[in-house]
């Protein structure tokens, strides 16, 4: 019976995702998915050559893979969140290049650089993934906290991942290279390899499955960019100035999206995201997302679900159409998303409403 080593069962599995991905032509939209996708299959036909048939250029060529994997990782999550991440991502792009350059001239360190590079860029991931969910600008709002779901799952893998490698090396420490070291070596990269794959699916889920497609050029011209945090609270200070209060600038801020949101029912956008919304509306991401928290206690994505409630709640009461159909009239993509939100805003089930609103309409 023919045995296939574990890496090459994952660079096989990494290698029919990629051409799926590549074949939908879905454009700058899964470029990152890509590129993370080629680079671990990349790295896992490597970690096949050098732990089955000991092929001495494949250890040589190896940390280089691994170095960039991570900062890959950052790159696809850190797309969901538009450029408010950008010196973040380019901090991890650099400790990646750092770790390749130890690896061609001073290689005694260079496990202790890949378990570190791991650890800050599965450090960082997580850390946005439990930022809020406004984080994800790119993200369509109703698939938010699936979003945030997959990029935790992404970071506590490539801590994982770094753990392998520390097991890794404590066992070659603890056995020297023997036989027995090797065999216990080989054990832990099949396991490690599994890792990749589970990062790659996860990377999967939070791309192809809540990303907005790259539509609404038309809008990005003259729209101002989203600032960096320190010159969001410089211009905040400015506008509380001039218009005295803070509060203030955030009513005009919500006067201009709900103009967007109810005069044009883009609300109803099933695709609608926190960056979509902010090049309607001609104002940074960060702006509109911070005044429907001070103001209405809540995140974007539940203040969009509670429009589409209200309008659920008046087609409930008008008309005899089917709940199925009035979720997705209304913006909804699934049942169980629709279940929740309108419990939390009405207070009761969809049927329930409907016989009340009825029965009072006959009183």
């Amino acid at each position: 019976m023919l045995a296939i080593p574990v890496p090459f069962v994952v660079a096989i599995v990494l290698a029919i995702l990629l051409g799926v991905i590549v074949s939908r032509r879905e454009g700058r939209s899964m470029l990152p998915l890509t590129v993370f996708l080629g680079a671990a299959l990349i790295q896992a036909t490597l970690v096949g050559l050098r732990w089955s048939v000991d092929w001495q250029v494949a250890r040589l060529i190896q940390p280089f893979g691994a170095a960039l994997a991570p900062p890959l990782a950052w790159w696809v999550v850190a797309d969901l969140s538009g450029a408010r991440l950008g010196s973040t991502r380019r901090a991890l792009a650099g400790a990646g290049v750092v770790t390749v350059l130890l690896a061609l001239w001073w290689r005694q360190p260079i496990d202790a650089g890949l378990i570190g590079l791991y650890l800050a860029a599965g450090g960082a991931i997580l850390t946005v993934a439990l930022g809020g969910a406004d984080r994800f600008g790119a993200a369509r709002l109703a698939d938010v906290g699936r979003a945030r779901f997959a990029s935790a799952v992404l970071g506590v893998l490539l801590i994982a991942s770094a753990g392998v490698d520390a097991l890794t090396g404590i066992a070659l420490y603890q056995h020297g290279p023997t036989v027995e070291a090797r065999r216990q070596a080989a054990a832990i990269i099949s396991i490690g390899s599994l890792v990749v794959l589970l990062t790659a699916a996860a990377a999967t889920i939070v791309i192809a499955s809540t990303r907005t497609a790259d539509v609404e050029k038309e809008a990005d011209a003259g729209i101002p960019p989203d600032p960096e945090p320190e010159a969001a609270a410089g211009e905040a200070e400015d506008a509380a100035v001039e218009a005295e209060s803070l509060r203030a600038v955030d009513l005009v801020v919500l006067g201009e999206v709900d103009a967007v949101l109810r005069g044009r029912a883009l609300y109803r956008d099933p695709d609608l995201s926190l960056d979509r919304l902010a090049r309607r509306v001609h104002r940074p991401a960060r702006m509109i997302s911070g005044a429907i928290n001070r103001v209405h206690g809540m995140n974007v994505s539940q203040y969009v679900n509670g429009l589409r409630v209200e309008d659920a709640l008046r087609l409930l009461a008008e008309t005899d159409r089917p709940v199925t159909a009035i979720l997705h009239e209304v913006g909804f993509q699934t049942k169980s998303n629709f279940h929740r939100e309108f419990s939390r805003v009405a207070g009761c089930s969809p049927s329930e409403w409907r016989a009340r609103a009825r029965g009072d309409a006959e009183a």
